[in-house]
């Protein structure tokens, strides 16, 4: 049986949990014996079977309750079972993504979010776009993010590829794309290639704001941990990392990995990572069946030294090139 039809009848029965059955019973109930058993009206042989039969079905939910409780430890046993696969999986589609995916498909690799969600993410990003602090995007793409993060300086753009920062290139003029600082990036420190650091050319402990919008989604969760905890040495204490990735804890982004289009990254294990790097939880919103959107905090204040916002005459490199010739 695959995992996903495991999980969508999990999801299935705790969205039903939801409506809370024993509070809608007794909610009805509950007021009527009150009445029967303190009106000045009383008739014990009618007012001792309400009670008796209150009693019974009281032991009846009881029972069922369990028996829900019995079926979902049951499911969630099977869901830890074939996890494993799931995890091995999830690394193999990883590799062959980064031997595979040209820069073209990498960056059309876009998600189809509603209007909704959209506007949460403008409204976030906006928050955060303070020119008191440096900023990081991993992965800008063709994405509208550096527009947002505009105002954060200075703002570091991070991929792979350096193909992967054309369309920025393309975008914008020279004068601001001399205010972008970009870097290209190994994935390395994973089980096939050793232990450096993927973010060592970066400083630490700079950054007040970092995005990671659809690029976790397509990493497995070693990957995603390594990330987590080199951005913690990045992160200014109270700075924030906001990212994306695929909630395999909703079977939409089960079969997601079962097509190999995405990872296995349940938020239990997201959440456990997180946890244990010592990051504070700021907000978690789902933004579609699958894909969940997670800000964490490296704990501290955000504090900067900076008084007003540095100027500078932007001159054409080629008039510098010209001056120095000179």
């Amino acid at each position: 049986m695959k995992l996903s039809a495991i999980v969508r009848y999990l999801n299935l029965i705790d969205s039903m949990l939801e409506h809370n059955a024993r509070q809608a019973v007794f909610g009805e109930l509950e007021p009527l014996h009150h009445l029967i058993t303190t009106h000045d009206l009383q008739y014990p042989n009618f007012t001792k079977a309400v009670d008796f039969n209150l009693s019974q079905v009281r032991q009846a939910i009881e029972r069922f309750d369990n028996s829900i409780v019995n079926l979902r430890s049951n499911l969630i046993k099977e869901v830890g079972t074939l996890q494993p696969t799931y995890l091995e999986d999830s690394y193999r589609i990883y590799l062959e993504g980064k031997s595979q995916d040209s820069v073209e498909y990498l960056l059309n690799r876009r998600l189809v979010l509603s209007s909704k969600s959209e506007e949460f993410l403008t409204g976030r990003l906006k928050k955060y776009s303070d020119w008191r602090h440096p900023g990081m995007i991993l992965r800008p793409g063709l994405e509208p993010w550096v527009d947002m993060l505009v105002g954060l300086d200075p703002l570091y753009l991070v991929d792979q590829d350096l193909a992967l920062f054309h369309p920025i290139k393309d975008k914008f003029n020279q004068h601001y794309l001399e205010r972008l600082r970009m870097y290209q990036v190994q994935e390395v420190g994973t089980q096939e290639t050793g232990t450096q650091a993927i973010l060592h050319q970066l400083p630490d402990h700079q950054f007040g704001f970092v995005l990671a919008y659809n690029y976790f989604n397509y990493k497995p969760i070693e990957v995603m941990t390594q990330y987590l905890t080199e951005m913690y040495q990045k992160l200014k204490p109270g700075g924030i990392f906001a990212f994306t990735f695929n909630n395999c804890e909703n079977a939409a982004g089960v079969e997601l990995v079962e097509r190999s289009y995405m990872c296995y990254t349940p938020a239990q294990q997201v959440h456990k990572v997180v946890k244990s790097l010592n990051y504070e939880v700021e907000i978690e919103r789902h933004l579609d069946a699958s894909n969940t959107w997670l800000e964490i905090k490296k704990p501290g204040t955000l504090s900067t030294l900076r008084g007003g916002q540095a100027l500078a005459k932007i001159v054409d490199k080629s008039l510098k090139i010209s001056n120095n010739s000179k």
